[in-house]
């Protein structure tokens, strides 16, 4: 038989809890801590239906090397058990895979966009890339309406339109709404870069070190005002 914790234990195990919590979100952070390009645009203004086995492809040119992620808004996925849309960094051809990675329906998807992470390319700046994307299902009776989607953005921002291999299709003038990312070779380069990203146009006391300063404070009192709440709360108990 599990003995009961003693209450006054429990300050400690809140405080352990605590801990975990923020060590999985800094972890959680720093592991996919990417550098996005940032003269790519990233809002939604139009859509377009991803239909069955008629892939979407769109050429983009690296503008860094280490390009090692791709972000992209998809939208109305209700995908079946044998659904699958695949994600393919090809060449420039769109004929040779380099990376590809599968979305099912058990699939972790982010709230606001979807990543599609591959190992690093080391030699990528200036290089032109094809992103193809693939919806697979063996549902014959599926709606249109419940085609999955992707998000476009009318003003060109890519070396050219993305395209629909369905036949027929009504072309629009368009670049799919996703951002390169890459990696500056480790955490700590990553942090640094994105440390003087932020510094860009920001008074003094929020550039460089005065901005890891205010952030550590920021994070101390935090901490210490939940471990206070926590102590409080277990001590009137």
């Amino acid at each position: 038989m599990i003995k009961k914790i003693p209450k006054k234990y429990y300050k400690f195990f809140y405080f352990g809890f605590l801990c975990l919590i923020i060590f999985v979100i800094g972890y959680r952070f720093v592991s996919m801590l990417t550098i996005p390009d940032s003269s790519f645009n990233f809002e939604k203004k139009d859509t377009s239906r991803i239909y069955p086995f008629f892939p979407i492809t769109q050429k983009f040119s690296a503008s860094e090397n280490n390009l090692n992620q791709i972000k992209i808004i998809l939208k109305n996925i209700n995908l079946q058990v044998s659904d699958k849309i695949t994600l393919e960094l090809n060449n420039e051809s769109c004929n040779e895979t380099i990376a590809k990675m599968d979305i099912t329906n058990t699939s972790w998807r982010f709230p606001i966009f979807d990543r599609f992470s591959f190992p690093a390319i080391s030699d990528s700046r200036g290089k032109t890339y094809c992103l193809k994307i693939t919806y697979f299902t063996k549902n014959a009776d599926i709606k249109k309406s419940d085609y999955p989607e992707v998000s476009l953005d009318s003003q060109m921002l890519f070396i050219q339109p993305f395209e629909n291999t369905r036949p027929n299709f009504n072309k629009k003038a368009s670049s799919l709404v996703m951002r390169p990312a890459y990696t500056n070779g480790g955490i700590l380069a990553n942090l640094t870069t994105l440390k003087n990203r932020i510094s860009q146009d920001k008074p003094l006391f929020l550039k460089n070190n005065y901005l890891v300063t205010l952030f550590i404070s920021f994070l101390t009192l935090t901490f210490l005002l939940l471990l206070f709440i926590i102590s409080h709360h277990s001590n009137k108990k």
